[in-house]
C-alpha cells in the first residue's frame, strides 16, 4: 500500500483505508468509500493539490487530506 499522493499522473488506485474519521466521512459524502476506484488527474503547484477522479466524479484535495488516504496501485 501506498499513500494517494505517491501516485503518479493518470495512475488508477483502489482506496484501501482512509486514516482520519472525520475526513472519511466528508469522502463518503461524495461517494468516496474504502474500495473506491479513483484515479489520479494531476497535482497543484508544489503538489499542495490533489485533483482525484471518482465514479465521474471529480474532486481536490489538500497534500495534508491526501496524505491520510492509503491506496493499493492498479
Amino acid at each position: 500500500m501506498s499513500r494517494l499522493t505517491d501516485l503518479d499522473i493518470g495512475a488508477s488506485a483502489v482506496i484501501k483505508d482512509i486514516e482520519d474519521e472525520k475526513f472519511r466521512d466528508r469522502l463518503r459524502a461524495f461517494g468516496i468509500t474504502k474500495n473506491s476506484q479513483i484515479k489520479l488527474k494531476g497535482y497543484g503547484f508544489l503538489k499542495k493539490v490533489v485533483k482525484i477522479e471518482a465514479d465521474n466524479t471529480c474532486i481536490a484535495l489538500r497534500k495534508e487530506e491526501a496524505d491520510k488516504v492509503l491506496v493499493e496501485k492498479r
